[in-house]
């Protein structure tokens, strides 16, 4: 059976979306409407960033590859962790020549491999001031201007070797957000509705 894998932070995993479980579930579900068999594994992990994906980035394709199973995208949903920084400390958690340096790395792997790459772009952000702290940590701070200036790092990347980029940023409003980082419901039903028009449009789903 064709398989899907999407790596990503807590966007990725579904926080926030209680009535959905997130974008990818949504797209296991889709599958599940059209009646075409396709697996779809979830390996996004809340709290995590780009170092975190690359680490585990190989080793988790080649556990779900299989000569009668063949893998038609790793998805890479870039993580707003990457631009976000603790204020008591004062440095992004990936700085940007760092991630510079990583986003070569899960080229160089899939085309190892064999596997068709995706890659995501950073959804925008609200204003801290007009939402709630994040609940797991209130000196956890981002900036959407460094969000967009990680993004477009990223976009610009893609274009430049080839790989489908889906830009996510712009797409959230304020009323999609459950907290100033996280998309509720509504934002992640908008993400799926977005991932998978781009997807289909490449080919790479039905």
């Amino acid at each position: 059976m064709p398989r899907i894998c999407v790596f990503g932070d807590s966007i990725a995993w579904g926080s926030n979306d209680i009535e959905g479980g997130g974008w990818v579930d949504r797209l296991k579900r889709y599958y599940r409407g059209t009646g075409i068999f396709r697996q779809v594994f979830n390996l996004g992990i809340s709290g995590r960033n780009s170092k975190d994906f690359i680490a585990r980035f190989e080793t988790e394709l080649k556990n779900r590859m299989s000569p009668s199973s063949e893998m038609i995208a790793a998805i890479v949903a870039s993580s707003v962790n990457d631009a976000s920084y603790f204020k008591s400390v004062g440095e992004h958690q990936v700085p940007l020549e760092e991630l510079k340096q990583i986003l070569p790395q899960f080229k160089e792997t899939a085309d190892k491999l064999k596997v068709p790459l995706v890659i995501i772009g950073i959804t925008n952000v609200g204003n801290k001031a007009d939402k709630p702290p994040l609940d797991f940590n209130p000196d956890y701070f981002i900036d959407i201007e460094d969000v967009k200036k990680y993004n477009e790092t990223i976009k610009k990347f893609c274009v430049n070797n080839k790989i489908l980029f889906i830009d996510l940023f712009g797409l959230m409003m304020p009323g999609d957000l459950d907290d100033y980082v996280h998309p509720n419901t509504k934002g992640h039903e908008k993400i799926f509705e977005k991932v998978k028009k781009e997807l289909i449009k490449a080919g790479i789903i039905e």
